[in-house]
């Protein structure tokens, strides 16, 4: 006797909390392109997606700089210097992919609808 099952799949809607009112631009987009795909809800997730955007803000903020007052200055002796922000940059980028690491979201979703991977 051959049983056949049915999968039906109910297509659910959660809803997404808003990006942190004081995020700027480029921390909004990260947000949104996180929330997209993985629709982070849990309060642990929240902190550090928060946090890995307010770094994306920072590192979007010392970029601005860099581009306006060059990658070089002078210091007090007139000599040039690299700029102090570029020094800054890769712990910037660290705390960020930290921040991203622990949302555990560098894996492959294992269903076909959006949220975040369970932990393991």
């Amino acid at each position: 006797m051959k049983h056949s099952s049915t999968v039906v799949k109910f297509p659910f809607k959660r809803k997404i909390p808003k990006a942190p009112a004081r995020l700027g631009k480029a921390g909004r987009g990260l947000w949104r392109s996180i929330q997209s795909e993985y629709e982070v809800t849990d309060a642990g997730g929240l902190a550090f997606l928060t946090a890995a955007c307010r770094v994306e803000d920072d590192i979007a903020r010392a970029r601005e700089k860099i581009a306006t007052e060059g990658d070089t200055v002078l210091d007090h002796r007139k000599q040039k210097q690299a700029h102090p922000l570029l020094r800054i940059l890769p712990a910037l980028e660290t705390i960020r992919r930290q921040n991203l690491a622990a949302l555990n979201l560098n894996v492959k979703p294992l269903r076909d609808y959006p949220g975040r991977p369970s932990g393991r």
